[in-house]
């Protein structure tokens, strides 16, 4: 069954190349096929320690996490987790492996966001930082890149 999802979703991209609106509709397809997603609550008053699906842990001391304004967050927080450890999710979320024009081994793709109760996002007070422990998802050393998409939403990794 993966092997004829994976061969459709090919012979659509060879087709969608075609045509910007094809494009558009394969990556919408893509995406509904499967959403990493993970949503988790912490306090905003405690020290948290959060472990995804896939292994990643985080900790989270919500204190160091504040408003654009640098109020600080207060109630419960939503955290939320995307964790990409397949090849097949990267492609679905449109996250290609690439820097520049050079390919790279991934480790997996990980994305962190804090939200306070009304959805506004929060961000890390300056100087703060998480702890995060990625899982071991291959045996080549691996190194963190920051992913920028483009104007084309076409992810590019950044060492």
């Amino acid at each position: 069954m993966k092997k004829l999802l994976l061969l459709s979703i090919f012979i659509l991209s060879i087709y969608s190349c075609q045509n910007d609106q094809k494009a558009i509709e394969l990556t919408s397809l893509l995406s509904e096929l499967g959403d990493e997603t993970q949503n988790f609550t912490v306090s905003s008053d405690s020290v948290s320690e959060i472990i995804g699906k896939y292994g990643t842990r985080i900790v989270v001391n919500s204190g160091d996490l504040v408003h654009e304004n640098e109020r600080s967050a207060i109630g419960e927080i939503r955290l939320e987790l995307t964790e990409l450890t397949t090849k097949e999710a990267l492609v679905r979320h449109n996250a290609q492996t690439r820097s520049g024009d050079e390919w790279l081994i991934s480790g997996g793709a990980y994305n962190i966001q804090f939200f306070d109760e009304s959805g506004a996002q929060l961000r890390l007070r300056d100087g703060k930082s998480l702890e995060v422990q990625f899982p071991k998802l291959v045996d080549e050393p691996m190194q963190l890149f920051s992913g920028l998409r483009n104007d084309e939403s076409v992810m590019n990794w950044q060492l």
